[in-house]
């Protein structure tokens, strides 16, 4: 059930009531309908992805109606007026500036094509948007209002919004070579020139009206390139000009994170590529663009490149599966931000497209397609019944082969009767049925070396909002015990299961008869089958897992659940065979604010301790890119020099040095050849017991896994794919019977964040980035948390490598430095300001451990 009051409980209703409002041109009550919605929203609980799909419905419920009001523009004036207002009050409300241009441009087209106002008053509601963006630093966006409205109003305003907004159009083409600024003022110009106009008048009248008007009034850079624009022929694709040239620029717009105003260049590029019958490479080049946008944390970018890509799929026939696979990738990806939109956007264009098609095969991609737009949105967004119905429809076909659901989940959809339907129970079913018995067959009990378990315990962690997880002990009579974690992506919340639960028939003794509520437009199942149903909404590693118990009579494995939120008692889940409460010992608790497996703690004898280490130091990465153009010395330049990382990394090799006796191997990676693969090939040998890492972290706030680090060659290298590295590194070595040592990690770096700025002090950064990723292949994560790296901080960092190779716990290494550094802080005077200023350094936190501090190196 949905918290909340009856609007947000009946919200699809409610939206379709407004929309029959709209539809009757009944504005003001559609409006007040709007509003108490809103307000009801914005006090909800729901998640941030629910929200942000709310919003994203009113706005559509919009946009349609406006879409046909301006068929008859004289007479319905007054109507349009009033929805454009109230349009752009709910696109102000979240802060949904693409949209709001969009909108605007479209009302602006309309104005003119006809002839409702005069150039005058257009380029005035052309500045007013263009206030707007500039005001949410919108930069690009503001400067295609702006270009636009100096056309129509034929004339140079100067404000300070245009100012600031030409300062920065001037210092972007500053940054990129002479030859590669028309390329991009030509890309900008042409995008808006081709939304507005649609060919109605030429782009040299566009652009040259536009040059004379601004002539010897904006920066020499941009009037140059607008120069050129005019006077000879810039074309994306020349083969008379350098090919790479126009790739070049878009590389080294997207080197200094400028990847909105590089989407101008790509957007124009790729159209050609596909007039030039070279689709296939438009395709990868866009994928490319996109991959990079959203490693430097430019999501809009990577959205409106998704959708441009999407446009490359539009010819098909059957079910659109390359197309839906795009948008769930999309998804996917933007389903992990903070701001929501992208990701709401992105699932509704891969639900526009689930329409039931009419062939087999087409039909066997659509259920695969409604499964998998079902375990995307669930957790994150509501999902419909008849989504539900769906995801059970393919799991009893293609998971599990249960046909009492595939024929109870046909029938609430209405394709009982479908010949795709009776096609898959005659061929799939059997298969899958089959192919499940085979499995059964094989598989062998869970034991170690052939000894049979006495003792089986499993924890399920069922959080609200958040994936299940399932940890497992395993004990044998001779004495062995095997623990597993089971990791999984998909969330418990469905509100549908407990409506169903409760609309369970009740018995009673003293009746012949069962009986339910009556509760209209529900289903009534009979308890096997709610179980059946129940079971096949467990995530699949957790079927499997539970299908390799193979539990025998002798078994009394207990199931301890942890749940946020009771929903139904999991002993009614069944598996076909049987129900869990035949199987399993269930005992509860709720809302256990986190689950951990017990651990007996038996100290290591004088033999198992390592009494010599393994260290890698990976220091200066980024020494080359990215660059920037430099006017003076006309060539590129680094753009973050951080010459403490050499510095971090030569003190780190020098303590190493003199610390021979406690250190088994040291490896310092050379920056000038600080490759992606090298640092791979050091790090998944899995030998080392500290990864130094001093370098330039670029931080992504709405994803802190994937902040990165840029390597020598100028790739990307992620904090994600250094713990994919390690976990690589664990499988292996035991595959290969070798030692692991979970590393502790030590990251002695500057973070620069996505507006090119370093972070003073970054405690919540490296917080938030060890929130966000598995810590299970590593000790810990060692980290200097403010900017400075001087002679204080090595003598801090020195000891604290000092006290761990001596075996003693990080949280003791810890302690002890900050006692060390605080009894010599107390010797400076308080009196002189020198003394005073060195004490308050020796006093400040520099470092923090993230990690269980009683744990050692290993």
């Amino acid at each position: 059930m949905i918290h909340g009051t009856n609007v947000i409980d009946d919200f699809d209703e409610i939206s379709s009531h407004i929309d029959k409002l709209l539809n009757q041109e009944q504005q003001y009550w559609a409006i007040q309908l709007c509003n108490t919605t809103i307000k009801e929203i914005q006090t909800s609980n729901l998640s941030n992805s629910e929200i942000m799909r709310r919003y994203t419905i009113l706005i559509d419920l919009w946009e349609h109606h406006l879409r046909v009001l301006v068929k008859n523009f004289y007479a319905n004036w007054p109507l349009i007026y009033n929805a454009y207002n109230f349009l752009f009050e709910i696109l102000f409300l979240i802060q949904d500036f693409s949209r709001l241009i969009y909108n605007g441009l479209r009302l602006a087209k309309v104005l003119v094509k006809i002839g409702f106002s005069n150039d005058f008053s257009i380029a005035n509601f052309l500045d007013s948007l263009a206030i707007f963006t500039a005001r949410a630093d919108y930069f690009k966006e503001t400067i295609e209002l702006l270009l636009l409205s100096l056309f129509f109003k034929k004339n140079y305003q100067r404000n300070d919004y245009f100012e600031r907004t030409l300062a920065k159009l001037s210092e972007i083409l500053r940054k990129i070579a002479h030859d590669q600024r028309p390329i991009l003022l030509k890309s900008v110009s042409l995008n808006i020139y081709q939304q507005f106009f649609e060919g109605s008048i030429k782009y040299i009248e566009f652009i040259e009206t536009i040059y004379l008007v601004s002539l010897n009034k904006i920066d020499k850079s941009v009037q140059e390139a607008f120069h050129i624009l005019i006077k000879e022929k810039v074309h994306l694709m020349d083969p008379g000009q350098n090919l790479d040239l126009t790739q070049q620029t878009i590389v080294n717009l997207q080197m200094i994170k400028e990847n909105s105003w590089a989407y101008s260049i790509v957007q124009n590029y790729c159209e050609e590529l596909k007039n030039n019958n070279e689709l296939s490479k438009a395709k990868k080049f866009l994928r490319e663009f996109i991959k990079t946008c959203y490693r430097q944390g430019s999501y809009q970018t990577a959205f409106l490149a998704y959708e441009h890509l999407a446009t490359f799929f539009t010819n098909f026939k059957g079910f659109p599966t390359y197309l839906v696979s795009i948008w769930a990738e999309a998804a996917k990806k933007f389903r992990n931000l903070k701001d929501k939109k992208y990701f709401v956007r992105a699932i509704k264009e891969y639900r526009d497209l689930l329409i039931v098609p009419d062939d087999y095969y087409s039909f066997k991609d659509y259920c695969y397609a409604r499964n998998e737009y079902y375990l995307i949105c669930r957790g994150h967004i509501f999902t419909s019944k008849e989504d539900f119905w769906w995801a059970a429809l393919h799991r009893g076909f293609f998971e599990e082969g249960y046909l009492e659901i595939v024929t109870l989940s046909a029938k609430q959809l209405g394709i009982q009767d479908h010949p795709c339907f009776i096609q898959l129970i005659e061929e799939q079913l059997p298969f899958t049925i089959n192919r499940i018995k085979e499995r059964r067959i094989s598989r062998k009990e869970a034991d170690i070396g052939g000894m049979m378990p006495s003792e089986i315990l499993l924890k399920l962690r069922i959080p609200s909002r958040k994936p299940i997880k399932l940890f497992s002990e395993i004990y044998y009579k001779s004495g062995f015990s095997k623990m597993d974690n089971i990791e999984t992506k998909e969330y418990w919340d469905e509100p549908y299961l407990n409506e169903l639960y409760l609309n369970l028939p009740v018995y009673s003794t003293t009746m012949d008869n069962a009986t339910h509520s009556e509760k209209l437009e529900t289903v009534v199942l009979e308890q096997q089958q709610f179980g059946m149903l129940a079971y096949l909404f467990l995530p699949q590693n957790i079927r499997d897992f539970i299908e390799e118990l193979n539990l025998r009579s002798d078994h009394t494995p207990e199931v301890y659940v942890i749940m946020d939120e009771p929903n139904f008692p999991l002993e009614m889940l069944n598996d076909q065979r049987s129900s869990f409460g035949s199987k399993f010992a269930f005992g509860y608790r709720f809302r256990e604010p986190k689950l951990a497996m017990e651990k007996i703690k038996v100290g290591k004898s004088q033999d198992e301790i390592n009494l010599k280490f393994t260290m890698l130091s990976i220091g200066d990465l980024n020494q080359k890119f990215p660059h920037v153009w430099n006017e003076e010395k006309q060539q590129y330049c680094p753009l973050f020099k951080f010459q403490n990382g050499e510095i971090q990394r030569k003190f780190i090799e020098e303590k190493i040095n003199n610390l021979q006796n406690l250190v088994d191997r040291f490896s310092s990676i050379d920056p000038s050849y600080s490759s992606k693969d090298s640092i791979e090939k050091e790090i998944t040998s899995g030998i080392y017991n500290i990864i130094h890492i001093s370098a330039n972290m670029f931080y992504l706030d709405q994803n802190p896994s994937q902040s990165y680090f840029l390597t020598s060659n100028n790739e990307v290298l992620s904090i994600q794919e250094i713990i994919d590295m390690l976990s690589y590194a664990k499988q292996r070595n035991e595959l290969q019977g070798l030692p692991y040592f979970r590393p502790l990690l030590i990251l002695d770096v500057r973070i620069i964040d996505e507006s090119n700025k370093s972070i003073p002090r970054f405690f919540t950064q490296i917080y938030n980035i060890t929130k966000s990723i598995s810590s299970r292949h590593f000790i810990g994560i060692f980290a200097r948390i403010s900017n400075e790296f001087n002679d204080m901080l090595k003598l801090y960092l020195g000891e604290f490598i000092n006290h761990i190779f001596l075996n003693e716990s990080i949280g003791s290494a810890h302690l002890k430095v900050n006692k060390q550094l605080f009894n010599i802080s107390q010797s400076f005077s308080d009196e002189n300001e020198e003394d005073s200023r060195l004490k308050m350094i020796l006093r400040e936190s520099h470092y923090v451990f993230i990690g269980d501090p009683s744990l050692k190196l290993e």
